[in-house]
């Protein structure tokens, strides 16, 4: 959210140089661009838009009996809002539903999660200000035996969700390092087309005790944590 505020702010003041925006998850839904994948003005940049489809199939691998994934989103959140109907579409093709269950304030969380329970087979958080309440989010879907999915793979190391699918954040910044690159080198920012993650800079994890825990399957390819 506070990259996409600072993004919008640069846009409405800065109309002389390029400017470069970086993990926007969504920078046509955010107001950066007006087509995704051609520069607008003087602006141009990198996201971390997940691959959604390649999601959905890590979970169904893993756990393939999922008729539902709960999403909790953060009303606030552009990235989140956006995230809601894209979900819904990737799932849908892989005959999954989503139920998803809007987060206005953080100590609605525990609530919001209540609420999921015996609704949905899994939780998938993304990218959003709730990664920042991923350990109460964690605690509060073991009370209910819910398997949680997060986008990052720090609360899958502690041994708090079953997995995680997602980008590499490095490849993020080389994305953008080349970018910027360019247009120090001269190139006009009109033909420096905008980059979104490709399959090779994802990667999952699955925290081996939780998979133990929900009998959830080892995908091939994914980091193990003991």
């Amino acid at each position: 959210m506070t990259f996409n505020i600072v993004s919008q702010y640069a846009k409405g003041k800065v109309a002389d140089i390029p400017l470069v925006y970086t993990t926007i998850t969504d920078p046509v839904d955010a107001g950066l661009l007006k087509e995704s994948n051609k520069s607008n003005g003087n602006i141009t940049g990198s996201s971390d838009m997940q691959n959604l489809d390649a999601l959905v199939a890590f979970v169904k691998n893993m756990l393939p009996h999922t008729k539902t994934i709960g999403l909790l989103y953060a009303t606030s959140d552009s990235n989140d809002t956006a995230l809601v109907e894209k979900l819904r579409t990737a799932a849908a093709s892989a005959g999954i539903a989503v139920l998803a269950a809007p987060v206005d304030q953080m100590r609605d969380i525990p609530i919001r999660i209540y609420d999921l329970k015996g609704k949905v087979d899994c939780i998938y958080i993304g990218a959003s200000k709730l990664q920042s309440a991923t350990p109460t989010i964690a605690m509060e879907a073991q009370k209910m035996n819910i398997p949680l999915i997060n986008m990052e793979d720090q609360l899958v190391r502690d041994g708090l969700a079953l997995a995680c699918y997602g980008v590499n954040y490095e490849a993020i910044g080389k994305n953008t390092g080349k970018i910027v690159a360019k247009l120090l080198k001269g190139e006009n920012i009109a033909s420096v087309t905008p980059t979104y993650p490709q399959l090779e800079e994802y990667q999952g994890f699955i925290n081996k005790k939780q998979a133990e825990k929900y009998g959830a399957n080892i995908v091939k390819d994914a980091i193990i944590v003991e």
